[in-house]
């Protein structure tokens, strides 16, 4: 029987399996279960694939299974599968020689690029490769026109069910029926019919009141404001709270109005009673990717009037879309209006933290008259006020130039440290020091070498009756205390010797070196030296410097240069 090789574990193997393993095939079994929903309504699933997989290998006597390769939930039209990707290496790397599959479709639905593994690489390579239900074994047969042909079948097989697929969905959305995965915040599904949904009144509320104020002049950051000063949930809050939503509760306090949801809630016809789908596509049969969709134009959607009670009023939806539009238009007559200005670098960007929600602060600005000022601001504190965060606004200058200086301050102390260590290494009393460690390590080294010596002569001694058996036992021990004591001291004589060294051209020093002639912060001098900043609204500055350990260690050199554990060897 053929005999599943772990790795990283150490087991015997039988003779047969030696020989299998220098001599036969070394085996991946490839499972593969596709995304598509009328492939999950398939009796085969993984758990079945692969024991018919292991039972077929274990009656193949020159045969030994190397490792089993599962992707599960991954089609079969593309070969970018993580599972099949890690066999391939395999193959590549000389670990297998024979793949087994259940059959061809399980290997790939692409024809043409199955056609080239099967005829044309894995022979080249002396791949064997086997599909158990199509009887397939190119050891004993290549396969024919077979081969090709069934890819062609398999292939043609995934296009057109994901095609009929595709046409369902989209009958049903002409006549009205609800085809998504969840219905939009103040809906829910309908107990006796999945394909319609009705108002949920807590949020359909929330939804009046958000169009209410925004019709009214309220921008979309002072709705965010208001709801969230009242206590109101998200949409992706509100789902996980009732159970709408799969997604775990873990980082729901992370989950926050913003303006791009209230933008979202006011452009969706779907509050006025009208079904509204096939805004997004599958691309599945162009990148064989599970979730991967592209945004349809308007003409293409499909919308049915009247399908469910409506939320809002035609009219007051008709005024969101004007005061929408005109937003639109403003912010990018807003945006030609400002190209010109040229901003400056956001040295800071990604690096700048709150001290209190653990933001990353961004950069604002704001133009007045042609002019531009810029300031650093905590998002939550900007979109939400005190309600998220109270971080009040940094200024953008004065906060580049105090980092600026602190980096600077660090540079010019590592720097002048490193210089006084050297000259007081050159000094005529670290010479002398020097000198005197030598010599006591040339003592020391002697000493330890006769104990090593006598030692080692111990045993000999004992067995040629010169020592006892309790004269042997007492001097071992009395010779190895006294080693470790001559070898303890030989380590604290290096360290010593080591603080008359100083290590130059550094990988600090020589970035240092590299900034020391910069006027001002720049974006490569924080990423050198920076690893993050924290400002509370005090603000005070906690910079985390990325030469701090190299900086501390100078620092302890000089100190104890200084002291007295130096003078004292």
């Amino acid at each position: 029987m053929a005999r599943k090789s772990r790795k990283d574990t150490l087991y015997q193997v039988s003779e047969a399996t030696q020989k299998a393993e220098k001599y036969g095939y070394r085996a991946g079994l490839y499972g593969r279960i596709s995304v598509e929903t009328f492939e999950k309504i398939e009796r085969d699933t993984i758990g079945t694939q692969m024991a018919l997989l292991r039972d077929f290998a274990a009656v193949i006597p020159d045969l030994v299974v190397y490792d089993e390769y599962i992707d599960d939930d991954v089609t079969g039209t593309s070969f970018s599968r993580p599972e099949y990707e890690r066999m391939m290496d395999d193959v590549e790397s000389g670990k297998i020689n024979c793949i087994i599959v259940k059959d061809l479709s399980r290997f790939a639905r692409d024809h043409i690029g199955a056609g080239e593994y099967l005829e044309k690489i894995f022979p080249e390579k002396g791949i064997r490769f086997i599909a158990i239900t199509d009887n397939i074994d190119t050891l004993k047969d290549d396969g024919g026109v077979i081969v090709p042909f069934k890819n062609i079948i398999n292939e043609r097989y995934a296009k057109e069910s994901s095609i009929k697929l595709t046409q369902n969905f989209k009958t049903m959305q002409s006549e009205g029926l609800f085809c998504s995965s969840k219905p939009p915040y103040g809906y829910k599904r309908s107990e006796d019919d999945k394909h319609m949904f009705v108002v949920d009144e807590e949020a359909a509320n929330v939804v009046k009141q958000i169009f209410e104020w925004y019709v009214s002049g309220v921008t979309k950051h002072k709705i965010c404001r208001d709801l969230e000063e009242a206590g109101v949930m998200c949409p992706a809050k509100y789902a996980i709270y009732k159970g709408y939503s799969s997604k775990s509760e873990e980082n729901i306090d992370n989950l926050y109005w913003n303006p791009e949801q209230i933008a979202k809630i006011v452009s969706m016809q779907q509050y006025c009673g009208d079904m509204v789908q096939n805004k997004a596509i599958s691309t599945f049969l162009e990148t064989g990717k599970k979730g991967s969709y592209r945004a349809t134009d308007k003409s293409e959607w499909i919308i049915v009037e009247n399908t469910h009670e409506a939320i809002v009023s035609r009219e007051v939806f008709a005024q969101a879309q004007v005061i929408a539009a005109r937003n639109v238009k403003k912010h990018h007559e807003k945006l030609k209006m400002n190209r010109t200005i040229k901003n400056p670098e956001y040295c800071l960007s990604g690096i700048l933290k709150c001290a209190h929600c653990g933001a990353n602060i961004n950069v604002k600005r704001r133009v007045k008259n042609g002019v531009a000022e810029y300031w650093y601001v905590c998002p939550k504190h900007d979109g939400f006020g005190n309600a998220r965060c109270e971080k009040s606004n940094l200024p953008f200058e004065e906060t580049n130039q105090l980092i600026f200086t602190i980096i600077k301050r660090y540079m010019h102390s590592f720097l002048d440290t490193e210089e006084l260590l050297e000259q007081m290494n050159n000094s005529n009393e670290a010479a002398l020091q020097v000198r005197e460690l030598n010599k006591q390590k040339s003592g020391i080294s002697a000493s330890l070498y006769r104990v090593r010596e006598m030692k080692s002569n111990l045993y000999v001694d004992m067995r040629e009756g010169l020592i006892s058996e309790m004269d042997y036992a007492y001097l071992s021990k009395k010779y190895s205390e006294e080693q470790s004591m001559y070898e303890r001291l030989l380590a604290d004589i290096a360290k010593k010797l080591e603080l008359f060294t100083v290590k130059k051209d550094t990988d600090a020093s020589v970035t240092i070196r590299k900034f020391m002639k910069s006027k001002k912060l720049s974006k490569t001098m924080v990423d050198a030296f920076v690893s993050s900043i924290v400002v509370d609204n005090e603000g005070q500055f906690d910079v985390s410097l990325k030469i701090k350990d190299e900086y501390d260690e100078l620092m302890k050199q000089l100190i104890l240069r200084k002291g007295d554990l130096v003078n004292a060897g």
